[in-house]
């Protein structure tokens, strides 16, 4: 927050299209380096605030915790990362939902009526996202697609092994669409499939299905503390996992890191649903 208040990060041109995001301040980052990866970060934190806030026992704490969630939301919106922002959107949808679905109509019409209110640069950065034919952000993410497709056919059941630098010296070996070369494919599932092949890659997905089926099981089957956090859990992995559709969100360890923490808290709390649950049947 201090960065956009201050002015301390200018407008990057390598960040964003300057013709289509004229008025917009540097995007803040905070130490994460990149913009749209401190929004990852955020997407996967937010939910998280409404577990804790569904989980106070006093009325005291609830509003420290609103106060406490407010900053992080407010630079969310600061990143201008539109895939965070709609990574968010899906977020905030999945755990309406998943707590009290009859609320969902006032979330989507408070989410409407918000937009006039919005910042001016936040409008327009939101329009640029049905603008993608004009957009360079949009434009260089096809290019690195049409230099990925003949590798993913060539290594598309064995893959080329772990690692950006792999995939970074190999993709050389083609054409390249790019000005220069791309250091990843930009999405998160076509990067697993490229690097693990396609047995790898079939792994991850049965392994997230699997975890977010287990995790709405345990949401309706749980007590009401661990179906708040399950309900965060699976919201924050639903807005991470759109956003990865256009973003490589494990390129920066400290995301990635943070990708797996999540799915560790969800591991914990499925399994501490699944022990109730077993006492209970015990007991009957």
């Amino acid at each position: 927050l201090w960065q956009s208040i201050s002015g301390a990060v200018v407008f990057d041109p390598s960040l964003t299209d300057v013709g289509m995001n004229q008025g917009m301040p540097g995007r803040i980052y905070a130490t994460m380096s990149n913009p749209n990866n401190f929004g990852e970060i955020l997407i996967m934190a937010l939910p998280f605030y409404v577990s804790v806030i569904l989980n106070s026992k006093t009325f005291f704490k609830k509003v420290v915790y609103i106060v406490m969630a407010l900053p992080p939301l407010v630079a969310l919106f600061n990143t201008g990362s539109r895939s965070s922002w709609i990574g968010f959107a899906v977020s905030v949808i999945v755990i309406t939902f998943l707590i009290n679905k009859r609320l969902l109509p006032f979330i989507l019409l408070g989410g409407v009526m918000m937009i006039p209110f919005l910042p001016q640069y936040v409008y327009n950065r939101i329009l640029t996202i049905f603008r993608a034919s004009q957009d360079t952000s949009a434009q260089t993410r096809i290019k690195i697609l049409q230099t990925v497709k003949p590798m993913l056919k060539t290594y598309m059941v064995s893959g080329v092994g772990l690692g950006s630098d792999i995939f970074r010296q190999l993709i050389q070996n083609y054409k390249l669409y790019t000005k220069a070369v791309p250091p990843h494919t930009h999405i998160l599932y076509l990067q697993i499939w490229i690097e693990i092949g396609l047995a790898g890659f079939a792994t991850f997905i049965w392994y997230i299905y699997r975890t977010i089926k287990n995790s709405v099981i345990g949401v309706y089957n749980s007590t009401p503390t661990l179906k708040t956090i399950l309900a965060a859990g699976t919201a924050a992995l639903s807005g991470i996992l759109v956003t990865s559709l256009v973003e490589y969100s494990w390129y920066y360890p400290r995301v990635m890191v943070m990708f797996w923490v999540l799915l560790g808290i969800i591991a914990s709390a499925i399994s501490l649903a699944e022990l109730k649950n077993r006492k209970l049947s015990e007991m009957d």
